[in-house]
């Protein structure tokens, strides 16, 4: 019908993961330090589930010791699609929990597994890889850009009733859409299965199409409901679609709302580990060279949902002697994660109609549907009016694939290597312009490339996180009131 979107094109389905048993040039390891647990090898069962995720549900591992293996799969397993299984790779022991238990050392509902054999750090004779720099800004997608959500105070998650119908808002995630995703879907979930056993609504329309509107949508679809996405544009036009995926708690504030940050992170963090490799879910350790806040809000919120930092005496990299941290987390790869998505929303039913929303009155003619799910991210700022919204643009520099580097890096910027490329940025300006900027893209590879001793040095441009004014007004923000006046600390480039 006119104004609908087409399913998925083929040509957007994930690419392979990168073949687990690739080893490392660099082999020797050093005692004391831990890394990872072993890579292994995960596919999915061509055959296809309905996802039955309860709001709070992420899915239990449990073994399958007919076969050997560890399954994620159970009857509220989030991602559908198939099963994914974890087969361990050569040399590696998978400590099986007993069916329905958590693994061993973790908490109830924690879908992690361990492994038997984890692989120590390089000493300092023995670094890990250094990348290649080498980046042509003018090659054809070498340079995007996005708008971060940016929401003063803190991101919006709830319900209120407009013009007759029943609007959730989900939105203002910041840098942390991702990251927050499965576990604000949850929320969501919550709110509509209260509104519609009273009401018993049978629809819902979900505004947006970036990833808080494509879980949303996948939860709603949990209930029962029969849903609808409006949105401008296909998922892989959007900024969760260009975003680095890193797991963090990176430019979002949170005043007043720890407890309900605390689910949200637990169930977004374990929904994602409950996915594996075959959903372009990876788990990496970052290398910072400070204490990272990103990282130590989580720590501070959700204790042992993730590994605790730990202090090395040097970051293992050529040309760094300084002592750094290292967080374990999780990679989450946009173009493979988004695609399996949206290709199951497409199976299970969901209809994609693409509309441009001139003002709130426009929603409440185009959409039918009684029960609205706001996630239209930094667009609220004008449908809703939304003063609190603000756009933090960030450039990103994609250098060819390098499947040596499975670490995460940050210094005077980031570095995020995936399958499809390796991703450097970590800029901050106050525009909502997209236009990628080849000049920005350039220094932000030259500032991550001089700490490896393979550019020349140069000072931290005044518009990159990590810069003292930028990283202080953060920590201030944090600490304020959430009345407290909020205005970025930046120009309009």
């Amino acid at each position: 019908m006119p104004g609908e979107m087409r399913p998925v094109p083929a040509e957007l389905a994930p690419r392979s993961v990168i073949n687990p048993t690739r080893r490392s040039p660099n082999p020797r390891p050093a005692a004391g330090v831990r890394m990872p647990g072993g890579r292994a090898e995960v596919r999915a069962s061509s055959r296809s589930f309905r996802a039955r995720t309860t709001a709070r549900g992420t899915g239990a591992a449990i073994a399958d010791q007919t076969k050997g293996r560890v399954s994620l799969m159970s009857s509220d397993h989030p991602f559908p699609g198939g099963p994914v299984q974890v087969v361990p790779s050569q040399g590696q022991v998978l400590r099986k929990p007993a069916l329905g238990a958590a693994p061993e050392g973790q908490a109830n509902g924690d879908c992690r597994w361990s492994a038997g054999r984890r692989a120590a750090m390089p000493s300092e004779d023995a670094d890990l890889p250094t990348p290649d720099f080498a980046f042509d800004a003018d090659a054809p997608g070498a340079c995007v850009a996005g708008i971060r959500p940016y929401r003063c105070g803190s991101y919006r998650l709830e319900a209120e009733v407009a013009s007759g119908r029943f609007v959730v808002h989900n939105y203002g995630h910041g840098g942390a859409g991702i990251t927050l995703s499965w576990g604000c879907a949850a929320k969501v979930q919550d709110l509509v299965r209260a509104r519609v056993a009273a009401s018993h609504e049978t629809e819902a329309a979900v505004l947006g199409s970036g990833v808080m509107g494509l879980t949303a949508a996948a939860r709603l679809l949990d209930l029962g409901l029969t849903v609808t996405i409006y949105a401008n544009l296909m998922f892989a036009k959007t900024t969760s679609y260009k975003a680095g995926g890193q797991w963090a708690l990176s430019l979002v504030e949170h005043h007043g709302k720890d407890g309900e940050l605390k689910d949200v992170l637990t169930t977004s963090y374990n929904t994602f580990k409950a996915g594996g490799q075959d959903f372009g879910v990876h788990e990496r350790p970052n290398y910072t060279s400070k204490v990272s806040s990103n990282f130590e809000k989580i720590l501070h919120i959700a204790p042992g949902l993730i590994p605790p930092r730990q202090d090395l005496p040097r970051m293992p990299f050529h040309g760094h002697h300084n002592r750094g941290f290292l967080y374990q987390t999780l990679l989450v790869e946009p173009p493979t994660f988004l695609a399996r998505l949206v290709d199951d929303l497409n199976r299970r039913g969901v209809r994609f109609v693409q509309h441009k929303f001139a003002n709130r009155a426009d929603v409440f003619s185009t959409v039918t549907q009684k029960v609205i799910v706001n996630c239209t991210g930094y667009g609220a700022k004008k449908l809703w009016n939304d003063a609190a919204m603000h756009p933090i643009r960030g450039d990103l520099a994609m250098l060819r694939p390098q499947p040596d580097l499975q670490y995460l890096y940050s210094q005077n910027g980031y570095m995020f290597p995936r399958t499809d490329h390796v991703v450097i940025g970590g800029n901050f300006d106050c525009t909502d312009n997209e236009q990628p900027n080849k000049a920005e893209c350039k220094k932000l590879v030259r500032a991550v490339a001089m700490n490896f001793g393979l550019a020349p040095r140069m000072a931290i441009p005044e518009n990159f996180i990590q810069h003292p004014r930028i990283s202080e007004w953060l920590r201030q923000r944090s600490l304020a009131p959430a009345d407290t006046p909020c205005e970025p600390p930046c120009n309009p480039v």
